[in-house]
């Protein structure tokens, strides 16, 4: 190799170094000297990334000055903008070197902003983030409108899968010395949504013993549910009784009121109503009787081992004018026992209480009804 050829080699190493070594440095008040690659700074404070800690930021008014390699682009209170290369020592403060202005001095207090050449402002990267922040809750406001319409397609499409029932019937009955024949049924169905229930029901009993007539009961019963909250629903209901052996042509019961569901699992169900409403009952031989009454009762479902069901529900009825002497209470307990892998055949072991704490004279204060019935479930 040449001497010319060695000495131009080794002429380049002190550039190459000096190139290696560019760096923006940020003087602060206390002295302290932080060296990195200046960001922006914005807002009043500045971003500066670093090789010890990564990106840093600091407050605009702990600097003494800034110096930088790199040419910025400064932004000032008044409007102005200025390119350059930032400079700073402690005679001079700090200044701003302009190829066509040479040095100028400027105050931290006069810059609204200051940013890398080539790179975009701070103002322009808070429009672009409100842009694309905008952007992204359109996008999801379109998915979360997109879903609604296909679930409200798929409920117009398919609205019968909202109802659901089951009828049932049961049969009992002797013959010798007693001839005594038995029948109970009862059909129901219901049509749930998202956010209400409608019931549903009709249930009858008959029985006759050696020829006579002994019990010819008839019930009724439709109720709405609607849900105003996650846990919270209105309700309404109507029940309609007749009953020839407790001297009944017709109970009415009219209730509306709210409840609440205190567990709202899909194998466990447990709510609570509480609501007023209006009686009338019409007897074939005693006065006909009208009142205002108050509605407490709750319903309990579970699933046991995931074929067995068991229900449980009481509804409480007092008078307004007499609640502690004037008041009926109602319970029904049942155990549903699948007999078909699919569920849709069950055998129903049930029990139901009626007490009329004030009943017409000649009957009992409770009644209590076994029953034991097939019933087929659908949907």
């Amino acid at each position: 190799m040449s001497r010319a050829s060695l000495f131009a080699l080794l002429s380049t190493v002190p550039l190459f170094i000096a190139n290696s070594a560019v760096a923006d440095r940020v003087h602060l008040a206390d002295g302290s000297l932080i060296e990195g690659t200046l960001v922006e700074a914005a807002g009043g404070r500045l971003r500066f990334e670093t090789t010890f800690a990564g990106m840093i930021e600091i407050d605009l008014e702990a600097l003494a000055g800034l110096e930088s390699d790199h040419i910025v682009i400064v932004s000032l209170t008044s409007g102005d903008r200025l390119v350059g290369r930032l400079a700073f020592d402690k005679q001079q403060g700090q200044g701003l070197s302009s190829a066509s202005l040479g040095r100028l001095s400027i105050r931290f207090d006069d810059v609204a902003a200051l940013w890398l050449e080539g790179a975009q402002s701070p103002e322009e990267l808070a429009l672009q983030e409100i842009e694309e922040a905008q952007a992204r809750q359109i996008a999801e406001l379109e998915e979360q409108h997109s879903q609604e319409v296909a679930q409200l397609e798929t409920a117009l499409v398919t609205p019968e899968k909202a109802w659901s029932g089951r009828t049932q019937l049961g049969l009992s009955g002797a013959r010798g010395n007693t001839d005594r024949v038995a029948l109970n049924g009862k059909a129901s169905t219901r049509r749930e949504t998202d956010f209400d229930r409608l019931d549903l029901s009709l249930g009858w009993r008959f029985a006759r013993e050696n020829g006579k007539e002994t019990e010819n009961e008839v019930i009724g019963e439709t109720r709405l549910e609607r849900d105003f909250s996650e846990s919270w629903f209105a309700f309404g209901g109507l029940v309609l009784e007749q009953d020839e052996f407790e001297d009944l042509d017709l109970r009415s019961v009219l209730t509306a009121g709210t409840g609440v569901f205190f567990i709202q699992e899909e194998k466990q169900q447990l709510k609570a109503r509480f609501g007023i409403g209006y009686q009338v009952e019409a007897f074939q031989n005693a006065p006909n009787e009208e009142e205002a009454i108050l509605s407490l009762g709750y319903e309990y479902r579970i699933q046991l081992n995931g074929r067995l069901l068991f229900t449980h529900d009481l509804i409480y009825l007092p008078s307004f004018n007499d609640p502690v002497d004037d008041f009926r209470v109602e319970s029904n307990a049942a155990l549903d026992i699948p007999v078909t892998e699919s569920k849709a055949w069950s055998v129903r072991i049930g029990v139901r209480n009626q007490y009329d704490n004030t009943p017409v004279s000649g009957n009992e204060k409770l009644d209590t009804f076994y029953t034991l019935s097939l019933g087929y479930n659908f949907q």
